[in-house]
């Protein structure tokens, strides 16, 4: 039997249980099965591997069987398919549905019509997934594992004919789609799982700020925190750190008690966000 996620244990913890669900293994044959996996720690470099096999499926009307994956699950699926011999190329896609969140539309439906709405919407899309699991990013967000030759604009189509269905229009809808195809084969495989929790900030930030999404591929993701991480080091190197202080004055008096200080790193004209600098802490 060949354990088709066996990459995973180089970057599985040394400290707690990793699981990763739903997993396909070839069992000696041209078949596959899915399988629930979980690492544990069993010493230094060693781990109890544990295959829990899936008893239906077929899972009914949901191709998968048990909904979306949380979003850490998913990316820890996702990382453990990369850089297997052999392997296809595969992106990951990342689709935000506006009217998933939006409280008018619901209200306009009822919670059993929007309700249907999300169901839908979550078929087409795993339909699309190689293996047919979607990961649940926010309330209104999810990602795919797709191919490498699949078109997000054709993602974002299936999603609108979904929703259509049950009488939502696609400006109703919302929905919008960024991908990164996953050329993960020249990265540490110990920083693929970083990687791509920072291609969802990266999302985040697209969906809600309207900021540019940047590099369609890892390796390019890659080079643009390798980068960030060395302007951080020359501005810190420098002293480019902008100082504001705020006076926090006595009620009873007026006068000043103490002040409040904030330094921010600058890059040339620009100041750094903490959101930024929490991300490349994480890298």
């Amino acid at each position: 039997m060949l354990f088709r996620s066996a990459q995973a244990l180089e970057s599985a913890s040394h400290q707690s249980q990793t699981t990763l669900p739903r997993q396909k293994i070839l069992t000696g044959t041209d078949s596959e099965a899915l399988f629930d996996i979980a690492l544990e720690p069993a010493g230094p470099d060693k781990f109890w591997v544990h295959f829990s096999p899936l008893a239906d499926e077929s899972g009914g009307d949901d191709p998968t069987g048990s909904g979306p994956l949380a979003k850490e699950d998913f990316l820890t699926t996702v990382a453990g398919r990369l850089g297997l011999p052999g392997g296809d190329d595969l992106q990951m896609l990342m689709v935000d549905i506006d009217g998933l969140r939006n409280k008018d539309l619901t209200a306009r439906l009822g919670d059993d019509a929007a309700n249907a709405v999300r169901s839908s919407i979550e078929t087409a899309l795993s339909e699309a997934a190689v293996d047919g699991q979607i990961g649940q990013l926010s309330a209104s967000s999810y990602g795919v594992l797709g191919t490498g030759g699949q078109n997000r604009q054709d993602l974002v189509a299936s999603v609108v004919d979904a929703a259509s269905q049950h009488g939502v229009n696609e400006q109703d809808l919302g929905a919008k789609a960024e991908s990164v195809a996953l050329d993960a084969e020249d990265i540490d495989p110990e920083a693929v799982r970083g990687l791509l929790g920072h291609v969802l900030h990266k999302f985040q930030q697209t969906i809600q700020h309207g900021k540019p999404f940047g590099g369609s591929r890892l390796s390019e993701v890659s080079a643009e925190i390798e980068q960030a991480i060395n302007l951080i080091e020359t501005a810190l190197d420098n002293g480019d750190i902008r100082i504001e202080a705020r006076d926090v004055r006595l009620l009873n008096s007026g006068d000043i008690a103490f002040y409040l200080t904030h330094g921010v790193l600058v890059f040339g004209d620009e100041a750094v966000t903490a959101d930024r600098l929490l991300v490349m802490g994480d890298h």
